[in-house]
């Protein structure tokens, strides 16, 4: 919301006429934003004061203080369907190929979980170590990685990723069509 500077006409801006409204529309844009993140499309943000208001601390999935990243990784693969490990969140990804992913696998239907290696170097970098393989997205189905946003994109327009879930007993909520 951009306001012209210096203080204008006292329509409804009380005192700090342009300058108080531009504080509190500010204030008000900051809010919608904290707001926005916690409920459910950011994962981490600081606590910060606003006006006597706290945003509380959202986490991404953590891992334990003693367990190693490739721990951490195994963990989310063997205990999840399906995981993709993307750029940004499956609300809102970060990068074209992690999106075609994402729209790839709402399309068909499953429900997966995302994890979004933007958040942490050590994740980004471990998850490359872990499947070797050196790019992001990442998809891994039933503990399996099934490949990238190429793969899994070729593999959608044959059929083959469709086929894949059905053969691994994974759940979908709509038929998908190439």
């Amino acid at each position: 919301m951009l306001l012209p500077a210096g203080d204008g006409p006292a329509l409804g801006t009380g005192r700090g006429g342009w300058s108080g409204l531009r504080a509190v529309a500010h204030a008000c844009q900051l809010l919608a934003i904290l707001l926005w993140m916690h409920n459910g499309l950011g994962y981490i943000y600081d606590s910060v004061g606003l006006n006597g208001l706290m945003a509380t601390r959202k986490v991404v999935p953590q891992k334990d203080a003693d367990m190693s990243i490739e721990q951490f990784i195994d963990n989310e693969v063997k205990s999840n369907d399906v995981v993709l490990f993307m750029k940004g969140t499956p609300q809102f990804p970060q990068c074209g190929f992690s999106g075609q992913v994402v729209q790839i696998l709402d399309h068909v239907g499953v429900g997966y979980k995302g994890l979004n290696v933007l958040e942490s170097a050590e994740l980004r970098d471990g998850i490359k170590t872990y499947s070797n393989w050196p790019t992001i997205p990442q998809l891994y189905v039933k503990g399996e990685f099934v490949g990238g946003c190429d793969i899994i994109r070729e593999m959608f327009q044959a059929g083959e990723l469709q086929q894949l879930l059905a053969d691994k007993g994974v759940t979908v909520n709509a038929a998908a069509s190439a």
